[in-house]
């Protein structure tokens, strides 16, 4: 929710400090909770991340509130995912229970405005908005496969792929 709120707002730059603070969350989970060890090479590459995200943070000028929230959500939900004892299908499908009725909810209170998708797309722009679901479920379902068997910290420098589209994106 927070990232969505952030790029409807033109804070894409944010999401993207966001996205480069949670690996470091990720692997602080993994180290601090999970006692998972860290080689040499991975902490000095971890201190040069941190010391990026402080030079970024700071030159943003302002507490970046979204880039903290998604940091710690992406944080939290790499971690849950880890103790989660469903198949990656099930584990989806729990998910998208859970969110199905504020989904509904949302949809409902939105759909009526004349600048929402149903009222304003046509045919190919609405197809596409529909194919977000798909765009979006497969990466999280591949994660929730990798998550039970990969240490978090593999999976956090690996997650840095995200948050540099995003700054690309949001700097062009």
């Amino acid at each position: 929710t927070a990232y969505v709120w952030a790029v409807v707002h033109d804070d894409v730059l944010e999401t993207a400090l966001g996205y480069f603070i949670a690996p470091l969350g990720t692997v602080t989970v993994g180290v601090l909770v999970l006692h998972e060890p860290l080689r040499a090479a991975q902490k000095a590459a971890l201190a040069l991340a941190g010391a990026a995200v402080v030079v970024l943070a700071v030159s943003y000028g302002r507490v970046p509130w979204l880039a903290l929230v998604i940091a710690a959500s992406w944080t939290t939900y790499g971690y849950l995912k880890k103790q989660v004892p469903l198949t990656p299908v099930h584990s989806m499908a729990a998910e998208s229970l859970v969110l199905l009725v504020p989904a509904a909810v949302a949809i409902a209170a939105l759909a009526g405005r004349a600048d929402s998708i149903p009222r304003s797309a046509d045919g190919p722009h609405l197809t596409l908005a529909l194919l977000t679901g798909v765009a979006t479920v497969v990466p999280l379902m591949m994660f929730a496969y990798a998550a039970p068997r990969v240490p978090l910290t593999i999976i956090g420098p690996m997650q840095y792929l995200v948050p540099s589209i995003n700054f690309t994106i949001g700097w062009v």
